[in-house]
């Protein structure tokens, strides 16, 4: 007697929570636009440049990852595949021990890992915590805007961004963030991605998610975005939060080509 296979239920993505909005929509257009007319998109076209979306369901610290530090123009200083040298998930798989890569595997990493993966490959690598505070939270604002506009303006300085000089701007470095999924009402736990810029007039940040099998890349509220950073990841017990990521060996020029408009 031939027995019948049991079916597998299986997913096609998930719709995104009406609070955040799709990467492909025209309101996600106009606050790009806006964001690339007021130089707060710099990490934009270096990070979609070399976007990848994660291999494996838990990949997505790893995925991100390989997305920074190619976006950061790092050299690798190994092959990836005769004679290129260029960050993969494969490349950095090469500097985790067997357990680390086993634990991967199975329930992705931690944001110590990830630091301590971004230093081994040569990146510098701040980790700052999530704290239910108003200093944490403004100290996460002041960092996304420096980073988003290259490293050359605060938001506590008289810059509008109409006195800004745009074509000065350089990637200096890139933030990954680390959140709790369900405080932003989505499927799943904890997950990392890139952000790739911040709209002053919305509050809003574009999070390039790596799991694009999940979720389309979206615009956060950035208030609810920290929020979901400080619930305790259940392997270290401690709260989730961002990482500042910087190449210590070269700058990468912001061409700017003026505004869109």
């Amino acid at each position: 007697m031939v027995q019948k296979s049991m079916d597998v239920p299986t997913s096609y993505g998930y719709t995104l929570p009406s609070a955040l909005v799709d990467y492909r929509s025209s309101e996600s257009k106009k606050r790009l636009i806006r964001c690339i007319n007021e130089g707060s998109a710099v990490p934009y076209f270096h990070i979609s440049s070399c976007f990848k979306h994660q291999s494996h369901p838990a990949y997505c610290g790893i995925s991100t990852l390989v997305v920074v530090l190619n976006a950061l123009g790092i050299d690798p200083k190994k092959t990836w595949k005769n004679p290129w040298r260029w960050f993969t998930e494969d490349v950095i798989e090469r500097s985790m021990d067997p357990f680390e890569l086993d634990s991967a595997k199975k329930c992705g990493i931690t944001v110590n890992d990830f630091q301590r993966l971004a230093e081994d490959n040569g990146a510098s690598c701040s980790l700052i915590r999530a704290e239910d505070s108003e200093q944490g939270y403004e100290g996460f604002l002041e960092d996304l805007y420096k980073v988003c506009c290259g490293g050359k303006r605060s938001l506590h300085l008289d810059d509008a961004p109409e006195n800004v000089d745009n074509s000065s701007h350089e990637l200096n470095e890139v933030m990954a963030i680390s959140f709790h999924r369900e405080s932003l009402n989505q499927h799943g736990d904890g997950h990392f991605s890139p952000v790739a810029a911040y709209d002053l007039t919305t509050n809003s940040v574009l999070v390039l998610d790596t799991a694009r099998f999940k979720y389309p890349p979206y615009w956060a509220p950035v208030d609810e975005l920290y929020r979901s950073m400080i619930p305790k990841d259940a392997v270290t017990g401690m709260s989730r939060g961002y990482l500042v990521l910087g190449n210590p060996n070269k700058r990468i020029p912001y061409n700017n080509y003026g505004p869109f408009f």
